[in-house]
């Protein structure tokens, strides 16, 4: 059995490919083909004057409205709301750096009064009042429980 095609799909000499999918290495050729359109826009002389832009007080102020605004803050939430961030935060935070920056900011005056706030919300009492209740019902099954055991032995 001849083959018909010969796996060159950006040379090919057909007009309607009997392959449907990607031939071994085309994957690999279409990325380098994407790559090479996409081109390296920024060269290393405009890296480097883009840093030192950043780097100014002027930079430094373009930033910090960015980030403040609407569309810099959307931009924050969906990176750190996505898979990637989740599990950027997760090895962060179980990380000891992450672990000593908590323990610094439980320990500062800003972590002492955010703390405080979160004891007397109404968020908390409803989260108290909830669990006390399902530990109320835990010790009451559990007594009744002591109870069967004691009538039957």
């Amino acid at each position: 059995m001849n083959k018909i095609c010969n796996e060159d799909c950006f040379n090919c000499i057909y007009p309607d490919c009997i392959n449907d999918g990607y031939i071994s290495g085309e994957a690999a050729q279409s990325r380098a083909i994407d790559k090479e359109i996409r081109g390296n826009h920024y060269s290393k002389r405009r890296k480097a004057s883009m840093n030192k832009y950043n780097s100014s007080e002027k930079g430094k102020a373009r930033n910090k409205r960015y980030y403040q605004s609407e569309k810099g803050r959307v931009c924050q939430y969906n990176q750190n709301h996505s898979a990637n961030g989740v599990e950027r935060r997760k090895r962060y935070e179980n990380s000891e750096k992450g672990k000593e920056t908590r323990r610094k900011y439980q320990k500062s005056e800003a972590g002492k009064a955010a703390r405080r706030r979160y004891e007397h919300s109404e968020h908390r009492r409803e989260y108290q009042r909830k669990y006390q209740h399902e530990r109320y019902l835990r010790k009451k099954a559990e007594k009744e429980q002591q109870k069967c055991l004691t009538k039957t032995v």
